[in-house]
């Protein structure tokens, strides 16, 4: 057999397996037909389009502005380990999160603009139960010692790493968890988004996010 055909029916045969890792995904849930603030019609799970209708029911009638929900939790060796909801009016500009001093915006999410340090985050988050090394973490984020150990003290610093009580072995702590978890999230939805306003057809990639699974 050609080597180029042989090729091409790999690459099909791995585009199958993950068609059918997605149907296998969605098999057992009850789709509805919703409709979007475009008017585009689209299918989604009933378990989400009844989250979409309680966060409406939390933030109640909004006019200008809009309203923000931002809610989650974590679960470690069985149980949750952090849990959170927060919802704004943003037309109510006292309970708007702008408030905010840029300072502490900028203090929290310094840890990511920095590459190196996101790389940091992500792997610990694979070492969630364990923790890492510094030999594991110079193995897995190909930075050096004295560069690592920089980087793991600004994200100390920042209350996103913790050693805890074991010597050598750090830790991606509970706000890390929620911040890598609300930044990538971020970073995976906001594009799609954009294009969607845009109006660009597109608005599919299979590398938008690092995966985070195992976080729930």
């Amino acid at each position: 057999m050609d080597e180029d055909l042989r090729t091409e029916i790999e690459k099909m045969k791995q585009k199958l397996s993950r068609l059918t890792e997605e149907v296998e995904k969605i098999k057992g849930q009850e789709l509805v037909v919703v409709e979007d603030a475009t008017g585009e019609l689209r299918h989604e799970p009933k378990d989400v389009v009844l989250i979409e209708r309680l966060m409406k029911e939390m933030t109640g009638k909004v006019e200008e502005g809009g309203a923000l929900i931002h809610a989650g939790y974590l679960v470690k060796n069985g149980r949750r380990v952090g849990i959170w909801v927060n919802t704004a009016n943003m037309d109510k500009w006292m309970d708007a999160p702008l408030n905010i001093p840029p300072k502490e915006i900028t203090k929290f999410l310094s840890a990511f603009s920095s590459e190196q340090r996101i790389s940091i985050l992500r792997t610990l988050h694979q070492g969630l139960l364990n923790g890492k090394t510094v030999s594991e973490l110079v193995a897995e984020t190909d930075l050096e010692g004295g560069q690592l150990y920089h980087h793991l003290k600004e994200l100390e610093r920042a209350g996103y790493v913790e050693t805890k009580n074991e010597r050598g072995r750090y830790f991606i702590s509970v706000m890390g968890h929620i911040a890598l978890l609300t930044v990538s999230h971020m970073a995976m939805e906001l594009p799609i988004f954009a294009k969607k306003t845009l109006g660009e057809a597109d608005t599919t990639s299979e590398s938008q996010a690092p995966s985070l699974e195992g976080v729930r």
